[in-house]
């Protein structure tokens, strides 16, 4: 039974039968051949010569491609789908352990950065706009979840193992090919008609929130709506969600509110029908767009009329969440390891019998359990998965009124949301004025300034006089800091103690400070 689910990595099982030869079991055993661990199966809708086939040809015409992961029993394998490469939802995948960061990166550029080498490039449609950001300690689908969301796309992996990412309607046509409707399969035109052997109709409100509250880096920003629902007392049922973006774009905050609202603001309506088509998956994909004709079940829109096998209908049209099927007798199914070495198994799998089954909806609710970019549910979590960006080198100057030169050894900043983290060494080749303040430029305006407002420590190294004059930095202004010795009341140093700098010198800082938003 194969179980695919959109945006999610899906499961699959297969019972071998009882006279499988053991040199087929043997090549699905990985304590016998290490490679044949994490190896693919294959399931095509009729029988193929797969040694016949080039790699390529065998995933473009692969149905569904799976990764082995389990042995249950003595003659059950099973495992998860293509996606399951990407990580998965328990977080454990291929960790990203060295930062990768971007600023103002694209769309094009964020997915080729964290497609993993197990998956191969698919296509991606780039909606435009940027996002800056870093992840480290997550796994590549969390961070790639991430990204979608601020950029407001989708991912897709496919039985070829490519991950396409890109709006819906670029990864799925939005004009529905498939009518499901009771009493009939067929084709009528150009619609495919998918007999509905059972249909359930469900929808809920347990996700419902009508108010999202996103943590942004520099900003709280609240996305709100009318629920139109009353409690008890006659009041309107207020229901919020809270989403850490501490690591966000600034100036996203927005669009994410505004998504996660939209996500939440309605009833989610489901639908599950069942059907005996023999190749539902090669009918309609999770994330595609089908019509659901049903009136007895008020699965109908007047809004959409088509002629249909002689018979006016108005269908509703509702998007593919998940879908099972089984696998059946016809059937190819093979199984390649790490090393490329083909198993047929289409003759020794026991087939599987009954309907598949749809599962229509809305969108699966998944900003409020993002990482990176977006957020988490554990706002604590956030922190220890999402790294600063790289350290980035920056033109420091110092100044001390005169004829101040200097060669700049070290000036680097790293920022993560408003935080901004700066150290700086500063060798000098020219002497500056005695009696004034020492100061370096910062490399990000800082939210405030004043006297008091301490970000670090400064120290200035006296050559001739063997002498270090250490401190703590303060924001003398939006744009520079200063440093204060020990006991030296309201002047800096250079002004008291009082001295110019001269060439040998040397002045370093760390400090720390909140960037202007």
């Amino acid at each position: 039974m194969i179980t695919d689910t959109l945006m999610a990595t899906g499961s699959w099982s297969l019972r071998l039968k009882d006279e499988t030869p053991q040199l087929v079991l043997d090549a699905l055993d990985w304590t016998r051949v290490t490679a044949v661990g994490f190896g693919h199966l294959f399931v095509f809708p009729a029988r193929v010569n797969a040694p016949a086939l080039s790699t390529t040809q065998l995933l473009t015409s692969s149905r569904w491609t799976g990764v082995l992961l389990e042995w249950s029993d003595a003659r059950t394998i099973a495992g998860a789908g293509p996606a399951w490469w990407l990580g998965d939802a328990s977080s454990v995948g291929d960790i990203i352990s060295t930062p990768i960061a971007r600023t103002a990166g694209t769309l094009t550029q964020w997915v080729s950065d964290l497609r993993p080498a197990s998956l191969n490039a698919g296509t991606v449609t780039d909606p435009g706009g940027t996002a800056t950001g870093s992840y480290q300690w997550v796994t590549r689908r969390e961070a790639l979840e991430a990204i979608a969301d601020s950029f407001g796309v989708e991912w897709q992996v496919t039985p070829a193992l490519a991950l396409n990412v890109g709006i819906s309607t670029a990864l799925w046509a939005s004009d529905p090919t498939v009518l499901v409707l009771p009493r009939f399969e067929g084709r009528d035109g150009t619609y495919r008609g998918l007999d509905a052997l059972g249909v359930k109709r469900a929808q809920d409100l347990r996700e419902y929130a009508n108010a999202a509250h996103v943590l942004g880096p520099s900003t709280v920003t609240t996305a709100t709506g009318a629920s139109g629902f009353l409690d008890i007392n006659g009041n309107a049922v207020t229901r919020g969600v809270v989403v850490n973006a501490s690591s966000a774009v600034p100036g996203s905050e927005s669009t994410v509110a505004t998504n996660e609202r939209t996500l939440r603001s309605s009833t989610r309506r489901h639908v599950v029908l069942s059907s005996d088509s023999h190749d539902i998956a090669g009918d309609v994909q999770p994330g595609a767009y089908a019509y659901v004709f049903d009136p007895l079940l008020n699965l109908i829109d007047t809004a959409n009329q088509i002629q249909f096998a002689g018979t006016m209908v108005y269908p509703l049209k509702m998007r593919v969440m998940s879908q099972t099927w089984p696998i059946r007798q016809g059937y190819g199914v093979w199984f390649r390891d790490g090393n490329g070495t083909l198993t047929d198994l289409t003759d020794w799998f026991v087939p599987e019998e009954g309907a598949g089954t749809i599962e229509f909806g809305s969108i699966q609710r998944t900003l409020s359990n993002m990482t990176g970019l977006v957020g988490t549910q554990d706002s604590g979590k956030l922190a220890n998965q999402v790294s600063y960006t790289a350290w980035v080198n920056y033109t420091a100057t110092i100044t001390q009124p005169g004829a101040v030169a200097a060669t700049v050894t070290r000036a680097k900043y790293r920022r993560n949301g408003t935080q901004v983290e700066v150290h700086v060494r500063v060798d000098m080749t020219a002497a500056g004025t005695a009696g004034n303040a020492i100061a370096i430029s910062l490399p990000v305006t800082a939210a405030f300034s004043g006297n008091v407002d301490i970000v670090g420590v400064m120290a200035v190294y006296d050559v001739s006089a063997g002498q270090i004059y250490s401190g703590v930095a303060r924001l003398a202004s939006t744009t520079t800091i200063d440093c204060f010795a020990h006991n030296s009341g309201a002047s800096s140093i250079g002004g008291n103690p009082n001295f110019a700098l001269a060439n040998g010198d040397v002045v370093s800082c760390h400090i720390n400070y909140e960037a202007a938003a």
